[in-house]
């Protein structure tokens, strides 16, 4: 249970930059999640980078059990001057599957990333789509925010996209325990406007 006064976690300005060129960073927080034994939690962000266009990428933050930051922030997406936002995740006990909305192929798509219980990314990260609809690497506005959610030995996840040719449709994919599609279940639903 979280209690007492807030705690920044992200820091005003990026580090990694110099102060005559630094502005703020912006960190969205989609995703909270508890260490296993209260040891702390896990945050997943949509982070603004300092760099060329500011791009937005999928970061990682850790906390102790007092909210305090540790360690230094995570990209977990490309991390190419392209925007990666919106990512939801869950936890299976021992890694998360963490989805996102990924502009890097020019088209707005769905990507993912396997993280462990702390550090870099386990696997991905990896497209989960391809063709979708066109727009400049500023709009995500095109694929749904897409959910994961752990099942079993893995997880599913559903999302939500706009083709090329504006047709709308659902769709899912369950992976296996090492990460491997195990079933891909597009579309589930689909209208055309």
């Amino acid at each position: 249970t979280l209690a007492g006064a807030p705690v920044r976690v992200s820091p005003d300005y990026d580090p990694d930059f110099p102060p005559e060129q630094q502005v703020p960073v912006f960190d969205e927080v989609p995703g909270l999640f508890a260490k296993p034994g209260n040891a702390g939690y896990v945050i997943f962000t949509t982070s603004t980078l300092n760099t060329g266009a500011l791009p937005t990428e999928i970061g990682r933050y850790e906390t102790d059990a007092n909210g305090t930051r540790t360690g230094s922030r995570t990209i977990l997406s490309t991390n190419d001057n392209r925007h990666s936002a919106l990512g939801r995740g869950d936890f299976d006990g021992s890694r998360y599957l963490v989805v996102y909305n990924e502009g890097s192929p020019g088209t707005q798509e769905i990507a993912r990333v396997i993280a462990g219980a702390s550090g870099p990314p386990l696997a991905g990260p990896s497209l989960l789509t391809t063709g979708g609809s066109f727009g400049n690497t500023w709009s995500t506005a095109t694929s749904s925010q897409p959910l994961s959610i752990a099942v079993g030995d893995g997880f599913a996840v559903v999302w939500g996209e706009v083709d090329a040719d504006l047709s709308y449709w659902l769709g899912a994919k369950t992976f296996d325990g090492n990460g491997h599609v195990a079933q891909d279940a597009r579309p589930i639903s689909t209208r055309t406007f």
